[in-house]
């Protein structure tokens, strides 16, 4: 099964160890170069995008632009989110592309600063799992699913709840990975009643 999907378009994270010359383009007022992003190499050390936990639960697809000022030495120093509907989407890349660092930009032999847009889609969908086939992943009661956790924290009944004599059962639907790890979570809430 493979993860919930996040590509970045046309970016290559490849790394050498030599700066790439490239074509002289003309900077703007603040000495930054304009570059599309696949003239520009990230660094492999550079930290992997992390779906947020607290999406999980929620099925999401959705396209997060970035704006990064990069220095001349690769390292990011600035990123601003200039479109994207997930709040927590848009705060995860924020975060994660100022760790990022990328291959000097050269122009006639000496690194530049450089500013690029790079985007990133993510698709955290139950359909999103199906197989290259079509088949869907493959359906375990919770006789069997149950004895294969190796960690189980029981829930906790809401303060709340307990005080108004509220009871209910929540119903949820999970995906796990080859590795063991949660890919999707789904859950839904059987109706409330009163002791």
């Amino acid at each position: 099964m493979r993860p919930f999907c996040i590509w970045l378009t046309l970016l290559s994270l490849s790394s050498f160890g030599f700066a790439q010359e490239n074509p002289a383009p003309t900077p703007d007022p603040d000495g930054y170069y304009e570059v599309p992003v696949t003239s520009l190499k990230p660094l492999a050390s550079s930290p992997r995008l992390k779906f947020p936990p607290e999406l999980s639960a929620r099925e999401v697809v959705d396209q997060i632009v970035v704006e990064a000022s990069i220095a001349p030495d690769g390292v990011v120093k600035a990123a601003k989110v200039v479109s994207g509907k997930y709040k927590e989407l848009k705060e995860t890349v924020e975060t994660t592309i100022r760790q990022w660092a990328f291959q000097p930009y050269v122009v006639n032999g000496t690194p530049v600063p450089v500013r690029t847009k790079l985007t990133f889609n993510f698709d955290n969908t139950l359909e999103h799992y199906r197989g290259p086939n079509g088949e869907v992943p493959v359906p375990l009661d919770e006789k069997v699913s149950f004895p294969l956790a190796v960690k189980k924290v029981p829930p906790v009944y809401p303060q709340q709840a307990r005080s108004d004599h509220v009871q209910g059962s929540v119903e949820l639907r999970l995906i796990i990975g080859k590795d063991g790890q949660l890919l999707f979570l789904h859950y839904s809430l059987q109706p409330l009643t009163r002791l």
